[in-house]
Formats: C-alpha cells, sequence, structure tokens
C-alpha cells in the first residue's frame, strides 16, 4: 500500500512539474505557474488573476490545460498501472473511454454551437474543449463567459456538471469535497 501511495504521489508530482514547465514555456510568470500549476491538477480551479486563464489569451495556455485537467480527472490507478508495464489496462478500462468519449462528443456539440458567436471554428474548438474539460473534471477554470452563448451549449455544459471526473481522481474527490461542503452548510 505504501509502494503504491509513493507512486500516485509522484505521479502528481511528475504532472505538476510538468504543467509548471509548459506554462512557463507559454510565457506565464513564474509565481502564476505554480499557483496555476498546483491548482489544475488538483482540479481546484483557483486561479491568481481575477479573468482566471482568459488573462493570458494564448491558446497553447488553454490546451495545455484541457490536457492537464482531463489527465488529473482520470483514475489514478491507472497511472500506476502504466507505471508497472500494464498500459493497455488504460486504453480498455472502460470508466476512461466513456470519461474521453463523454469529453470528445460534448466538446464537438459545446464547440459547433459556438462557432457563430467565435468567428473561427479553431477558436470555438478551443474554447469549446475547454469549458467542456473545466466543467467535467470539476476544475471550474473559465477562458470565456459561457453565460452568453446558445442554450444548446448551457444544457450540455449544466449536464457536465452532473457527472465529474473519473473514480480515484482528483476530481472525484474534489467533488466529494464540495457535496460534503454543500450538506454541511446548507
Amino acid at each position: 500500500m505504501t509502494e503504491t501511495a509513493k507512486i500516485i504521489w509522484d505521479v502528481y508530482c511528475v504532472f505538476t512539474l510538468l504543467l509548471i514547465f509548459l506554462y512557463r514555456l507559454g510565457g506565464v510568470k513564474w509565481f502564476d505557474t505554480v499557483c496555476h500549476g498546483f491548482s489544475i491538477i488538483s482540479t481546484g480551479g483557483v486561479s491568481t488573476k481575477n479573468s482566471s486563464l482568459v488573462f493570458y489569451n494564448s491558446a497553447f495556455i488553454d490546451w495545455v490545460t484541457v490536457i492537464f485537467m482531463l489527465l488529473s480527472a482520470m483514475n489514478f490507478t491507472l497511472y500506476y498501472r502504466i507505471i508497472r508495464r500494464k498500459v493497455k489496462d488504460f486504453f480498455i478500462n472502460t470508466e476512461t473511454r466513456a470519461f474521453l468519449l463523454i469529453f470528445l462528443v460534448s466538446a464537438a456539440v459545446v464547440s459547433i454551437t459556438i462557432i457563430p458567436s467565435r468567428g473561427s471554428a479553431s477558436e470555438a474548438f478551443c474554447i469549446g474543449s475547454f469549458q467542456v474539460a473545466s466543467i467535467l473534471t470539476t476544475t471550474e477554470s473559465v477562458c470565456a463567459d459561457y453565460s452568453v452563448w446558445p442554450a444548446l451549449a448551457q444544457v450540455v455544459l449544466f449536464a457536465l456538471m452532473l457527472i465529474g471526473g473519473c473514480s480515484d481522481s482528483f476530481a472525484a474527490d474534489c467533488a466529494k469535497t464540495h457535496r460534503i461542503h454543500d450538506t454541511l452548510f446548507a
């Protein structure tokens, strides 16, 4: 059990350091890279900027964030299995496949829906994917004001709030914490 916990801790540290490095590569200042790195990997979504990641106005930062939000919301036990050279477990895991399918379908629907308001398909896909990943993973980072989006996009995002991340992920722990907090302080 200790060995498993150490490997999961190592995965968390590697993801965080890699995200911090990529944010820095994208031009984010050191303090902000560290704060956002810890926030995204733990799916906490806290930002050092009032406008969240919109402040950086960077597709690179948005895509890096999407990837790491999704990685953080997947079952960490699978990463343990990958380290143990059981890579195929990652690809045959039903929960992971369902999670990624939900993400891809939702990102496509939201992106197609917001193309008229964004101007280009690539920008709509970036922003749509970011918001879908953010809400699906319970990170709640923001890169656009989705309250002004068409109703279909808002309905998809609302439905994603009910799903959350995979079991044994930081998203699952975060969602449990929010439910406990809401129950205690309702």
